[in-house]
């Protein structure tokens, strides 16, 4: 891929007019132009699929039949395959059902990306429930206004991780207490399209950060778009660095579970 980027950028500096005249305004168009015929990801018809069962945990549940023993997940520390990244959301699953969470309530989750917080994720979806990622560095007040506006059943926070926010109606759980149990049922549910997936908030850095509802269709259509430019498959192995609170932490790791990389 570096390579091809590369050969792509030799090719626009060759085509750039030698002659000291052109103007600046011509170089830009011809770049603009150039890239845009590169990147023409939404324009066409068929690039998104209409297939109402096309879904995350539908591919993660066949992938877990179909190839049990794959790497689904490394960290420094934690290797997962994608059966037992399916035991793990199972588990997840049963605990927040257990809790009376339901379709379209709120789901915080205060932590670093890591497999048990991707696989809390996926278990948020596959109740219905609605997946909230908070960000740690931000002002306690902040933080405080954000969780207040989303009105959450339950915060998830990392083992380690100090919390010193006050509030009388979430309850707090640290995600490694709930995982060391094996799951009652062993398939996922495909939910509803129109399900909203997850809220993400602005910075907050005009005034009070706002949040921005992202439904189920619209994350599994994305994924398609997107994967006629990225090309993710089986083979594929993807280095997730960003925070979970940044909607880019969306594309590199549940993309890449979606197609079983």
């Amino acid at each position: 891929k570096a390579k091809d980027i590369l050969e792509e950028h030799l090719k626009l500096c060759e085509s750039i007019p030698k002659n000291l005249e052109t103007s600046l305004d011509e170089i830009q168009r011809d770049i603009r132009s150039y890239f845009f015929k590169k990147r023409e990801i939404g324009s066409q018809k068929n690039l998104v699929s209409n297939d109402q069962n096309i879904n995350l945990l539908k591919n993660i549940d066949q992938f877990a039949d179909l190839t049990p023993k794959k790497v689904a997940l490394k960290s420094k520390n934690t290797l997962w395959d994608y059966k037992t990244i399916r035991d793990k959301i199972l588990v997840f699953s049963e605990f927040l059902q257990e809790n009376e969470v339901r379709t379209h309530d709120r789901v915080c989750v205060l932590s670093a990306a890591t497999p048990l917080s991707t696989a809390l994720t996926l278990a948020i979806w596959n109740i219905g429930a609605i997946y909230c990622p908070l960000d740690h560095s931000q002002p306690k007040e902040r933080l405080q206004a954000t969780i207040k506006s989303l009105n959450p059943q339950f915060i998830f926070f990392e083992q380690n991780l100090e919390i010193s926010l006050q509030t009388d109606t979430v309850k707090f759980i640290e995600i490694c207490d709930i995982v060391n149990r094996q799951p009652k049922i062993n398939r996922l549910n495909a939910t509803s399209h129109e399900t909203p997936a997850y809220i993400l908030f602005t910075s907050g850095s005009t005034g009070t950060p706002k949040g921005v509802e992202i439904s189920s269709r619209s994350m599994n259509q994305f994924f398609i778009a997107a994967n006629k430019f990225y090309k993710i498959s089986q083979e594929s192995a993807v280095l997730s660095f960003a925070k979970l609170h940044f909607d880019t932490s969306i594309e590199e790791i549940f993309m890449t579970l979606f197609y079983g990389g």
